[in-house]
């Protein structure tokens, strides 16, 4: 006996009845379990003699409904009030009910959790007071301007708390010198497989007292390795000298290597392992990226070589699934620096060939040019989750310039199309920048406070960040004022949407003609705008070109609710990122870099471009090509396509069809089997900065479904 339900079919169980009376008779009374099984036996006798193959669930309902209220009207109306509730929690639900039901908003609002499992649930549920306590105490016109979308308050649930942003971890301080976690001394490691679990804990712990991105140097770990070298030689001159053996010198380093190899193999393991799956208290795997910059001290090189040589080659390798298929793992980022000697015709170019058939592969590394970020910042900077940059900052104490060790207190993000929209029917030039003026206020005002309660944290609140050097050395009663003030640290002021703003002013693309000049003159009067603020606080704001998760949505629904289909101001269900060239755009890979540079070189303090090519893994020329342009040109790129697993057929390919459901979200299809279930898929994606195997909202699912490729196989 089947039941229908919403157009699916599931075997009829009157348990599934007998539970849900019992449950309504519970709340007014002791059950009577008779009674309740005469009714529930009653009601499958009625159903059995049904003469349609199938039940409709309505007709179920109506039948519960009309035994109750003949027998125990009580309960009946008791479980009237729960159905009722049940609708109205899917149409109207509170902010817990969202989490606890999953609501679709809640599935599609991070990219990297589930939300059906507890502890992510969990977390969900803890962030909800701290969301309503920041709307009592955010300006009254900041929170208006953020619940229409036009000025986006970022990480409300976190902000109230005692957290910082993002941060570039400073691995080498801890190491070097040992912190106290957990109520336990941990001192320096004395081997490199020990430093790598250590860095495990130490980033688990680390990214839940933060709430976005944490970036550490692969060069930090890369020192250990000359620690068990050593320790290795001991071992083995020990063991020769007990059992007699004459010192022979290649034999020896044979042996040497061999170890060490097998160390460095099992401590990469550990690595990649322990931060794929230990979890941090903001519900999610450690969000992860990893630094890579060959030359930075030359005294390294050699080992960092090792290690990063071992990290690609089991990223490429993948991590096996329960099936033993290998998949694709999210995380770290990787993120590698190109300079003379790791492009072409330099020392390290195989190492670049290597990292070009792992991005051909797996979608990592991401590329950085060392060229580009002297030119604009004076030193090499990673970036801290998707895309976030820190200001170039002068140690007083040295007289350089300093990178790790410093953090990003908060974003504010701009809806520039909204901005120009807004009381602008004629699309005057002169009232975009009124409206800019204004809404950059409020944006400012978003910063400001933030900046001050960053500026009021303790701490002793984290002590592995703030008193044993992973971000700073300060007393336990010590605020943050002092790193916050000065430039050590950043804010940031974010913006989406581009493209849309300056076709709704102009009728021009923003890197063409008109369009190009108005985009420029808005990144100007951002950055303005941002060193006018950083002047009067005496703090570092920086423009940063906002990713847009699941916020591409929002700001296009704000533009849609108020002013509806305006050209491509607000043509789509999402907003096209930061300064991007529109993802529908067909452009060739090497033009959509070269045009994005000049925008993004007005945005140091988060900027990304990227490029969407075919299966490249047989095409590494036409890879390798690609990353010495990134290399000569853009301070952030990094080089997308998509890796699917089918869970039916156990099919494994690159640019799986794609399709949006009934619902507008998107699905890939396997080529062999035909299967669409996202459930029974996992698809690698870029969803903004970061890869993702989740399902995204109806407005990121446009996009995905909307990107062309910028690389055409046939020309390369």
């Amino acid at each position: 006996m089947k039941v229908n339900k919403k157009n699916q079919l599931f075997e009829f169980d009157k348990n599934k009845i007998r539970n849900a009376i019992i449950q309504a008779y519970n709340q007014i009374d002791y059950p009577n379990f008779g009674i309740i099984d005469d009714i529930v036996n009653n009601i499958e006798e009625e159903l059995v003699n049904w003469n349609e193959d199938e039940i409709p669930i309505g007709e179920v309902e109506n039948l519960v409904m009309s035994y109750l209220y003949r027998y125990l009207p009580k309960v009946a109306r008791e479980y009237s009030s729960y159905k009722i509730n049940r609708e109205r929690i899917k149409k109207n639900p509170t902010e817990i009910e969202k989490v606890l039901y999953v609501d679709p908003e809640i599935n599609q609002e991070n990219a990297n959790k589930n939300p059906y499992l507890a502890h992510i649930k969990n977390s969900y549920l803890a962030e909800i007071p701290s969301r309503e306590e920041m709307r009592e105490v955010l300006p009254k016109d900041s929170l208006d301007a953020h619940d229409r979308g036009v000025v986006y308050f970022h990480d409300m649930s976190y902000s109230i708390r005692d957290l910082t942003n993002c941060e570039l971890l400073n691995l080498d301080e801890l190491l070097q010198n040992g912190f106290e976690l957990g109520g336990r001394w941990i001192e320096k490691p004395h081997s490199f497989l020990t430093a790598c679990t250590v860095v495990t804990q130490v980033l688990s712990h680390v990214t839940g007292n933060t709430f976005g991105g944490c970036t550490i140097n692969l060069l930090h770990l890369a020192k250990f390795v000359d620690v068990s070298r050593q320790r290795i030689k001991k071992e083995i001159l020990k063991e020769w000298n007990e059992i007699g053996y004459a010192y022979n010198e290649e034999i020896f380093n044979k042996i040497l290597n061999e170890r060490l190899e097998r160390e460095i193999k099992q401590g990469m393991q550990t690595f990649d392992y322990q931060n794929s799956t230990l979890c941090s208290n903001v519900g999610q795997a450690v969000f992860l990226t990893v630094s890579v910059y060959l030359n930075e001290d030359p005294k390294y090189t050699n080992d960092l070589i090792l290690i990063f040589k071992e990290m690609i080659k089991q990223r490429i390798k993948g991590i096996p699934n329960k099936n033993g298929i290998y998949e694709n793992p999210n995380f770290p980022k990787i993120l590698y620096f190109l300079d003379e000697d790791t492009m072409k015709a330099g020392k390290y170019y195989d190492i670049t060939k290597l990292c070009a058939e792992c991005s051909s592969k797996r979608l990592v590394p991401d590329y950085m040019s060392v060229k580009k970020h002297i030119q604009l910042k004076g030193i090499c900077t990673p970036s801290m989750g998707c895309r976030a940059l820190l200001s170039p900052w002068v140690n007083p104490e040295t007289n350089k310039l300093q990178i790790w060790g410093r953090f990003n207190c908060g974003v504010s993000s701009l809806n520039l199309p909204y901005i120009a929209m807004e009381n602008n029917p004629n699309h005057s030039e002169e009232i975009l920048f009124k409206n800019l003026k204004h809404y950059l206020e409020i944006s400012n005002r978003n910063l400001i406070w933030r900046i001050n309660h960053v500026a009021k944290i303790k701490a002793k609140v984290c002590p592995i960040l703030w008193q044993y050097g992973g971000l700073a050395k300060l007393q336990p009663e010590d605020t943050l004022e002092s790193l916050v003030y000065g430039g050590y640290a950043t804010v940031t002021t974010g913006y989406s949407g581009l493209y849309e703003c300056v076709k709704y002013i102009t009728g021009q693309n923003h890197w063409e003609g008109k369009g190009k000049i108005l985009a420029n003159k808005i990144l100007d009067f951002l950055n303005n705008n941002n060193e006018e603020l950083g002047n009067k606080l005496n703090v570092s704001v920086a423009l940063y070109g906002t990713p847009a998760e699941t916020l591409t949505e929002k700001f296009a629904k704000a533009c849609l609710r108020d002013f509806g289909h305006v050209g491509d101001g607000t043509k789509r269900d999402y907003i096209t990122n930061s300064y991007h060239i529109p993802v529908f755009e067909s452009i060739d890979a090497f033009s959509k870099l070269e045009n994005e540079v000049q925008f993004s070189d007005k945005t140091t303090g988060g900027s990304i471009s990227y490029v969407e090519v075919p299966n490249l893994s047989n095409n590494l020329d036409a890879m390798l090509e690609i990353i010495e342009f990134i290399g000569h040109n853009c301070l952030y790129a990094e080089i997308n396509s998509e890796i699917a697993t089918c869970y039916e057929c156990g099919t494994q390919g690159y640019d799986f069809k794609k399709l949006l459901n009934k619902d507008g979200l998107i699905e890939w299809q396997c080529p062999f089997c035909g299967n669409h279930d996202f459930s029974k898929m996992k698809v690698s994606y870029r969803i903004c900065g970061y890869l993702s195997n989740y399902q995204p909202n109806a407005g990121r699912s446009e996009d995905i479904m909307n990107r062309v490729k910028h690389l055409n196989l046939e020309e390369t």
